[in-house]
């Protein structure tokens, strides 16, 4: 506790220089650094230019003289995003660490710009994989080997699914996997030990199934938290990166949550569900298609809306 306290000094020391930065900007240039911080862990967004860099630096420096926590530059990485050859070269100047590319790994989590291939998905099957006791299967109930397959297989991936969309081809590798632990208790399966289909498996407990996630849905469901905080809070920065939802999410957003109108400023007018038969997307389907793209975008403004979960 006393080291995250610590680490919070660093984070105002970044949030006063954007303060000033705000106050004095410079023309074409929009406030460049970030902070993300949890525990020992800091992400630092930054525009790779000398004068940014050079406060960054400053404010390390500071922080460092202040507390003695120096920063290691040889466990540090820095992922350029877009950037020429002569910006990689100056943020080696400032910041003598190593130079990555995308994907990159934050909290665990493989994070990139572009949808994840199949060799950055396997770690997280393989690490499934490792966590498969097939030695100790044969002392293990159905039961037993139930609980596991609910308790600790399940939940590796959603950590993962929480930021990314696994891809069908991962959610494949990762059922078999805990389909041929249920069943047989080994590592493969084949269709004609299986008792029952995995569908039904993954359905709950009162409708007939044995309660394990369907992990598909159950990631759409995780990621909807991210649609639940764009509307309540705001302000957040990541807002501003040009990202769209998944359909899957998109409709389960429309049908879980409900606009209370204020003034309308913030209401989606297509897409929201504001009215007694829901989005007029889903109504008028029709005449949703044959408005332009620019009319469906410029209908949605700052929060003023009550959302209603």
């Amino acid at each position: 506790m006393l080291f995250v306290i610590i680490m919070e000094v660093l984070n105002s020391l970044f949030r006063e220089a954007d303060r000033r930065r705000a106050l004095t900007p410079l023309p074409g240039r929009v406030i460049t650094h970030r902070a993300s911080l949890y525990a020992d862990d800091v992400v630092l967004l930054v525009s790779p230019n000398a004068a940014d860099l050079d406060c960054v630096r400053q404010i390390l420096d500071l922080f460092a003289g202040a507390s003695g926590l120096v920063t290691n530059f040889d466990k540090c990485v820095a992922v350029p995003i877009m950037c020429s050859e002569g910006s990689v070269e100056a943020v080696q100047r400032a910041f003598p660490c190593v130079v990555a590319s995308f994907p990159c790994r934050y909290l665990g989590v493989p994070l990139s710009v572009r949808r994840l291939r199949r060799v950055d998905e396997q770690p997280l099957v393989d690490a499934i994989a490792a966590r498969i006791p097939t030695w100790k299967a044969s002392m293990l109930t159905n039961a037993g080997r139930v609980l596991l397959t609910k308790v600790t297989v399940s939940a590796i991936p959603v950590h993962t699914s929480i930021a990314c969309c696994l891809s069908a081809w991962a959610m494949d590798q990762i059922d078999k996997r805990r389909r041929a632990f249920l069943w047989a208790g080994t590592s493969t399966v084949a269709g004609g030990e299986c008792k029952v289909a995995w569908p039904i498996v993954c359905m709950p407990k009162h409708l007939g199934g044995l309660g394990v996630l369907d992990l598909r849905f159950f990631g759409f469901a995780l990621r909807l938290r991210w649609e639940w905080l764009a509307r309540t809070s705001p302000q957040a920065t990541w807002l501003k990166l040009s990202c769209r939802a998944e359909k899957e999410v998109a409709a389960m957003t429309s049908a879980s949550m409900r606009v209370a109108v204020g003034d309308g400023v913030s209401t989606c007018l297509w897409t929201d569900s504001w009215t007694a038969v829901g989005p007029l997307c889903s109504y008028a389907p029709n005449l949703f298609a044959a408005i332009t793209a620019s009319e469906k975008k410029g209908q949605s403004g700052t929060a003023s809306s009550r959302i209603v979960g």
